[in-house]
């Protein structure tokens, strides 16, 4: 844990702020800040953004940049 919050106060996009030693973060879907420890969506506010993150995945929202893949041949079959 203790490198999660590492790399989360060496973030600069202004995601994290620590607070009388209590870290919150902005939740990635709604930009509402939460707290970090003791969140069970973490890093989201609720379970409402965690299923919506969730549905982005899967309707193919986040992709990675790169060269179109050829669509796959199928083989004949020999009789």
């Amino acid at each position: 844990m203790a490198d999660e919050l590492l790399w989360l106060r060496s973030r600069s996009d202004r995601r994290v702020s620590k607070e009388n030693n209590v870290l919150k973060v902005r939740c990635p879907i709604c930009g509402i800040s939460c707290l970090w420890q003791d969140n069970p969506w973490r890093p989201f506010c609720s379970e409402r953004c965690r299923l919506l993150d969730l549905g982005n995945w899967a309707a193919g929202d986040y992709r990675i940049a790169g060269a179109a893949a050829s669509p796959i041949e199928e083989e004949e079959e020999e009789p």
